[in-house]
């Protein structure tokens, strides 16, 4: 196999490249080193977007990939190539939502005992007796669109908060806790931070893998990831009531709860994977460096600034 030296740049804290699937699937193709220093024989600098650490020295001489994970848009006059939540109709990028992500780490068993995905789940009425009538949430950013359908949930039901908002019950900060604190409970709450398209991030995962009814706040495109009738879409409501009256409903007929939980959750099984797979060794194989004028390395706004102006 080919050697071939990449690096890795200013991601989360705690990251590992030897959990990233890039670096999972490139092994399969490659002899990967990972390096920490920048020479112009790396064949692939991946960056985040949780510093500007080094990355602009390295800006037109290796080819860059930005990785966001976070409600933010690469800048192409910096970048090379793009992953992450959005569309923006260039080849350059690619989505690859954080969903996906989750799913491949636990399908390769990369971190901890983290549940999967289950696509066409078969659960037992069992489950409807198991579960209190209640809420799940984990929030600590209310600075985020969609607080005005949550205020009136919050008067009209139990609800058990992890976060730092409505704190009511301990829970650490593991993202286990979270799962486990969803499988107690009816439903839990699945709110993007924003109501932008093709912004779905692992919010409404994370209600599915704890088999509870996802009652969510995202993009109107979110039916293009998840099937409608699986979750409960706040927006569809023409009011605070007809929401409130909707769950009390699900909440108390087993029946009905049992239908909506047992949905088929995928909308289109699209193989994230192999299009990760195609994308990154066509960058190593057929990639260039572009000429770039660096203008700050991440822009925040709207995706259709890029799809309507292909930057």
């Amino acid at each position: 196999m080919k050697d071939i030296k990449i690096s890795f740049k200013n991601f989360w804290s705690g990251f590992d490249y030897k959990q990233c699937p890039f670096y999972v699937i490139l092994c399969k193709h490659y002899n990967v080193q990972v390096v920490n220093e920048i020479t112009n024989n790396v064949d692939l600098l991946f960056t985040g977007v949780f510093s500007e650490e080094d990355i602009k020295k390295y800006i037109g001489s290796v080819k860059i990939v930005s990785v966001s994970y976070e409600n933010t848009y690469p800048n192409f006059n910096a970048y090379d190539y793009s992953i992450g939540y959005y569309n923006i109709g260039i080849d350059r990028n690619i989505r690859l939502p954080l969903f996906w992500y989750y799913d491949f780490v636990a399908k390769h068993k990369l971190f901890g005992e983290r549940k999967l995905l289950i696509n066409e789940p078969n659960l037992s009425n069992e489950i409807f007796e198991q579960k209190d009538n209640s809420i799940g949430m984990v929030i600590s950013n209310t600075f985020r669109d969609g607080m005005e359908y949550l205020y009136p949930l919050l008067e009209s039901f139990d609800f058990k908060s992890g976060g730092r908002f409505y704190n009511n019950v301990s829970l650490g900060p593991d993202y286990n806790d979270k799962i486990e604190l969803f499988e107690t409970c009816k439903f839990g709450i699945a709110f993007e931070n924003a109501d932008n398209e093709d912004y779905v991030t692992e919010k409404i995962y994370d209600c599915y893998v704890a088999n509870t009814i996802p009652i969510y706040f995202g993009p109107k495109n979110i039916d293009n990831d998840f099937n409608p009738e699986s979750f409960i879409d706040v927006k569809k409501y023409k009011t605070s009531s007809e929401l409130i009256e909707h769950i009390q409903y699900l909440m108390h007929n087993k029946e009905a709860y049992m239908d909506m939980l047992n949905k088929k959750r995928i909308t289109n099984h699209i193989n994230y994977t192999a299009r990760c797979e195609e994308f990154l060794i066509n960058i190593i194989e057929n990639g260039k460096i572009y000429n770039h004028i660096y203008g700050g390395i991440d822009w925040f706004g709207y995706g259709s600034l890029y799809r309507n102006n292909k930057i």
